[in-house]
C-alpha cells in the first residue's frame, strides 16, 4: 500500500492480483490499475513466464487537480483491471522510455499518462463510491496501527480487535 497511483501493464503470461478484498486473474493484455492506499499483491504463476512494465507516479502529475484529490481521496475510483491494447501500449512506452533514459523521457511519461486518463474517462471507468473511500480510511487506520507497534508481537486478530473491524 502506497500513496501513489500504480499502473501495471501486463505483457506475456499470468498471474492473480489480490487488492483489498478481492482477487483478479490478470493476464496478457490487461491493464491494472492500483488507486492510493489500496493493499495489494501479486501472486505470480511458476509454470510460465510473466512480464509486466508498472508506473508508480505521484497523482500531483495529473493535470485536472480535482480528479488528484478525488482519487487520493478515495472519492473517485478506477475499475482495477480491463483489457485494452492501446492502454498496454501506452503503458510499455512510458516504462520503456525511462528504462533507456530517452532524452526528455519525463515528458513521455506524462504525456502517456494523460492519454490513458484520457481514455479512462472516455470508456467511463471512473466510479464513485462511498466504499472505496471507507475501505481506504479503515487501510490508514491499519497501516497506523501497524507502524505505532511495529515492534510489538501483533497478528490480524489482534489489529482487527484494536481497531473494531472484521478479521475475515
Amino acid at each position: 500500500m502506497h500513496k501513489e497511483m500504480e499502473i501495471i501493464a501486463v505483457l506475456k503470461g499470468r498471474a492473480r492480483l489480490h487488492i483489498d478484498s478481492l482477487d483478479y486473474d490478470i493476464n496478457q493484455g490487461d491493464v491494472v490499475f492500483v488507486s492510493p492506499y489500496q493493499i495489494h499483491r501479486a501472486t505470480i504463476f511458476a509454470d510460465e513466464e510473466y512480464e509486466r512494465c508498472c508506473i508508480c507516479f505521484d497523482l500531483n502529475l495529473l493535470f485536472d487537480k480535482k480528479l488528484n484529490s478525488d482519487l487520493e481521496n478515495g472519492i473517485v475510483s478506477v475499475k482495477n483491471v480491463f483489457s485494452d491494447a492501446k492502454c498496454v501500449e501506452l503503458v510499455k512506452e512510458a516504462c520503456l522510455a525511462k528504462v533507456n533514459e530517452e532524452k526528455g523521457w519525463e515528458f513521455k511519461v506524462i504525456g502517456n499518462l494523460s492519454k490513458l486518463f484520457g481514455i479512462l474517462k472516455e470508456k467511463d471507468l471512473f466510479s464513485h463510491s462511498n466504499n472505496v473511500l471507507q475501505a481506504k480510511m479503515q487501510n490508514r487506520l491499519i497501516v497506523s496501527f501497524v507502524a505505532e507497534n511495529f515492534f510489538k508481537d501483533i497478528s490480524s486478530k489482534s489489529v482487527a480487535d484494536a481497531l473494531h473491524i472484521d478479521s475475515s
